[in-house]
């Protein structure tokens, strides 16, 4: 009987020490800079102005959006870039 609970304890040990090893490398693991995970879009209207989004929905964004353009809005007085 005192060889099982033993081996309990020192299952529950490893795991313990297996959980706090996992947690403190997921909290260090390396954060993305919001400048990495945000992009500027050209919202080419009436207006134009830049509009910053998620990379991701660059794409789709300027597919819906005719005369929109990846980047920053740049000498433009007018609809056209």
């Amino acid at each position: 009987m005192k060889k099982i609970i033993s081996l309990r304890s020192d299952l529950l040990a490893l795991i313990s020490v297996t959980l706090a090893l996992i947690f403190v490398l997921v909290a260090q693991a390396p954060r993305q800079a919001t400048a990495a995970t945000d992009c500027q879009v050209c919202h080419n209207g009436k207006n134009p102005h830049t509009v910053t989004m998620s990379c991701k929905d660059v794409n789709q964004w300027v597919a819906k959006h005719p005369g929109d353009y990846a980047g920053p809005c740049q000498g433009i007085t007018n609809e056209q870039p």
